[in-house]
């Protein structure tokens, strides 16, 4: 009777130790995800990207969905690429059956805009080895009144100056982004 117990108590154990390794195994492998999702977005690499995001990949920033497909995001993904980002991974934390992520930011338009990076919280969640979604509510790190002027009088400049290139703020295309980027070379020389 003794050994009995002794087995079921040894499978139990070795059931619980499984149970807890597979766990940890999938917080291992999705932290390592998400790092890799912003290893290819520092490279403009959409096609390492799209085999991270499910195809209803959603990414949002406070109440405001910028995509809510791969198709859209890799629009605004060649957006953002045209500006050269660089995003860097401070820390990764499971928390809520999702991942909280700290990240700095820095690209041509927020430097821009901004004069240094930018740093946040992401919201990630990942479903079946996918990132399903990512939300950012929280600046860590983020001069809204220097940006929101900053760009204010850059948008009223262009539209005086340049109105060819009048419209590039909202235009979250590729061209859209190489419009910017003129628009900011022509304000620099100003």
């Amino acid at each position: 009777m003794k050994l009995k117990s002794t087995s079921v108590l040894l499978l139990f154990v070795f059931a619980l130790a499984s149970t807890l390794n597979n766990l940890y195994a999938g917080s291992s492998k999705s932290k390592e995800i998400i790092t890799d999702f912003f290893m290819a977005a520092n490279n403009a690499d959409f096609e390492t990207i799209s085999t991270l995001i499910s195809d209803d990949f959603v990414i949002s920033e406070g109440n405001f969905i910028i995509a809510n497909s791969k198709e859209k995001f890799r629009e605004v993904f060649l957006w953002d690429s045209e500006f050269s980002p660089k995003t860097t991974v401070i820390d990764i934390t499971e928390k809520d059956n999702a991942f909280e992520v700290i990240l700095t930011k820095i690209c041509k338009r927020i430097k821009f805009l901004h004069d240094s990076e930018i740093k946040i919280k992401v919201r990630v969640t990942i479903k079946n080895g996918m990132i399903t979604r990512m939300e950012t509510n929280d600046y860590l790190k983020f001069d809204l009144d220097k940006f929101q002027k900053r760009r204010g009088e850059f948008v009223r400049w262009v539209s005086a100056n340049h109105p060819e290139l009048s419209g590039f703020i909202n235009d979250q295309t590729k061209e859209g982004a190489k419009k910017y980027l003129k628009a900011i070379d022509l304000y620099k020389k100003k």
